[in-house]
């Protein structure tokens, strides 16, 4: 499971999420990639006269995934590659977002339906971020599974969040929801540390994953964070992305000539300087 935490602010919307990947009984992993900037482009029809054609969508969408590993990635691959191959047949170059969303839908639930032979094990939630052309700004969709009445999975899709708020998607989600009721003043990344650090959660866990729209599309950032020695005292940074620990260890980027370049949220910045300051207070 995990744990995903979206933020909005006016038409600026965040994904937030943990990297964990638990295998009952077995244990788990700490690289599963959960938030995706995803590729979009929507071109018109081609015209038989001009044998010409128009892309009139082209934007960075955002996706997120929560829930059964096997459904989550099966989803994710698919609406990755398809979404950067549609078509409409509308004579106007505009379209609402939500268009989108229903194709995406399409894709779920047909993927979700032949996982069904996994039962709940399969099941998994689809949050998806993008611009709409119509409305002017950012609209979010979720995907998500549920019984019917006569107890056949099946799924539905509808949107959240249209005014400024946070919510809290996966099995981390009460805790997550206590403590922003107990500290209102936390981030989101903040609420997200604090329940990845929490050892009564353990399907949520491993490095921070961050992403968030810039002038109408979405972008992956690595995040800022730090380590403390065993007195509580500033160790060291850490620069986390996608759940692996950025310039350290296998990623060490002096023994090699490329390196990965992410941009970096600064997420801890004033903490990071309480400690420094503090310390170089103390000598």
């Amino acid at each position: 499971m995990t744990l995903v935490v979206v933020n909005r602010k006016g038409n600026w919307v965040s994904f937030a999420s943990d990297s964990r990947i638990s295998f009952p009984d077995q244990g788990y992993l700490d690289i599963g990639i959960k938030v995706f900037s995803n590729p979009t482009k929507v071109s018109s029809m081609t015209d038989g006269e001009t044998n010409m054609s128009t892309v009139d969508y082209s934007y960075r969408v955002g996706l997120a995934v929560i829930g059964g590993s096997i459904n989550s990635f099966l989803v994710k691959d698919t609406i990755y590659e398809l979404l950067q191959n549609v078509q409409h047949g509308s004579i106007r170059n505009e379209f609402s977002f939500e268009e989108v969303a229903k194709l995406v839908h399409k894709v779920y639930a047909r993927t979700t339906k032949d996982l069904d032979f996994l039962r709940d094990a399969s099941l998994c939630t689809v949050l998806l971020a993008g611009y709409c052309q119509i409305d002017k700004r950012v609209r979010l969709f979720k995907f998500e599974p549920y019984m019917s009445d006569d107890e056949i999975w099946t799924t539905r899709y509808s949107e959240f969040l249209i005014a400024d708020g946070v919510e809290f998607f996966g099995s981390g989600k009460k805790k997550a929801i206590e403590l922003y009721n107990l500290n209102p003043n936390f981030t989101p990344l903040k609420i997200l540390r604090e329940v990845i650090k929490d050892k009564d959660v353990p399907s949520v866990g491993g490095g921070m994953q961050y992403g968030d729209f810039l002038k109408n599309n979405f972008r992956i950032l690595g995040v800022e964070d730090y380590e403390l020695d065993e007195n509580g005292k500033f160790k060291d940074y850490l620069y986390t992305l996608r759940g692996l620990n950025l310039y350290k260890d296998e990623l060490d980027y002096l023994d090699c000539e490329l390196h990965i370049n992410y941009p970096i949220l600064r997420a801890f910045k004033k903490e990071i300087d309480e400690l420094v300051f503090c310390e170089y207070r103390n000598t």
